[in-house]
């Protein structure tokens, strides 16, 4: 995480931060650093990024052994890099790309919600799902401009430019 944000382009996050007042305790490149880092280790709360960055020693050598972020430091940043947001993913996925860390070769698309717990109220009946595959397999012929009479092999071809033009753009 930390060469791959050392790489990133972030000139756009100084302009978030103010040249008055008090110096931050991290760099903006250091509290990316920890919140996607957090994010990744699944903490999501400012808490307990906070303790954290006090107590787990990745964090700390992500910090450089300095200070460490409050809490409201870690939520402030988090609203003054909202606006970047989409710049960031950009960036971060691109170098995730280029260094072979991630492929596009596959895409999967999955919004089945089934619950787990097994009572009698909770189980997911069979027309249901065959009804809303049905749904979604319209739903991709129509994304996509695919008509019934076309060959396999066209719409594959059709899909996979469609693909790359989205992984390019």
């Amino acid at each position: 995480m930390h060469n791959i944000v050392e790489e990133m382009n972030l000139s756009f996050l100084n302009s978030a931060y103010s040249s008055r007042g008090r110096k931050p305790v991290a760099g903006p490149k250091t509290m990316l650093k920890i919140l996607v880092f957090a994010y990744l280790n699944r903490k999501y709360s400012a808490r307990d990024i906070e303790d954290a960055c006090k107590y787990d020693l990745r964090f700390r050598w992500l910090l450089n052994n300095g200070k460490t972020p409050d809490h409201v430091t870690i939520n402030r940043f988090r609203n003054k890099i909202y606006p970047f947001m989409d710049e960031i993913l950009d960036q971060l996925v691109s170098l995730l790309i280029e260094q072979k860390e991630i492929d596009l070769k596959s895409i999967y698309i999955d919004g089945t919600k089934i619950e787990a717990n097994a009572n009698r109220y909770t189980f997911v009946w069979k027309k249901s799902i065959l009804k809303y595959q049905e749904k979604l397999i319209q739903k991709i012929l129509e994304y996509f401009h695919i008509s019934k009479d076309m060959s396999s092999k066209d719409c594959k071809k059709l899909v996979l430019t469609e693909f790359n033009n989205l992984r390019n753009a």
